[in-house]
């Protein structure tokens, strides 16, 4: 057939014990990258699909007035990955407990209390989604040092095993 057939098992054979280590390291570097990266994709797309549910559903609660509604629906299990979810539970506490407290809250008021309170939820929500990045960060950064080092490593040991067996 011409072409160049590749034998997987006798190449791992032939490697030392040096560069089975590091072809070791390597895969589980390859497997635990694929892994974060299957698993932000899945908590992506599940927060997604579980805010374009919640969003509706709030919106009615909130049109009647039914604030209460609202809140235990935002603090619901079925919407706990919601990143819409975990922003306007923030905003309907606060204002919930400005309007429990007494104080009446003007439309500025009201604005201020919404901006601060999303604030506070994006940053809380970026850094769960960030999870597992800076491990790909990581991997990322020193995945192409492996290989010079292995070839270094190989050609010193390849070196003194053939003045030894000269000597």
């Amino acid at each position: 057939d011409g072409g160049w057939p590749v034998d997987l098992m006798a190449m791992y054979q032939q490697l030392t014990w040096v560069a089975k280590g590091v072809a070791f390291i390597l895969i589980i570097m390859s497997m635990w990258s694929l892994g974060v990266g299957i698993e932000r994709f899945f908590t992506y797309q599940q927060a997604r699909n579980q805010s374009k549910l919640y969003a509706p559903q709030v919106a009615k609660h909130l049109k009647e007035g039914r604030l209460k509604d609202a809140i235990a629906l935002s603090t619901s299990k079925n919407y706990r990955y919601s990143l819409l979810s975990k922003a306007l539970l923030t905003v309907l506490l606060e204002y919930q407990f400005k309007q429990g407290s007494g104080g009446g809250m003007g439309r500025g008021d009201l604005m201020d209390t919404v901006r601060r309170s999303v604030q506070r939820a994006s940053a809380l929500t970026a850094s769960d989604l960030q999870k597992g990045v800076s491990a790909l960060a990581t991997l990322g950064s020193t995945t192409p040092f492996v290989s010079p080092l292995v070839t270094a490593v190989g050609d010193t040991l390849k070196g003194a095993i053939d003045r030894a067996y000269r000597a």
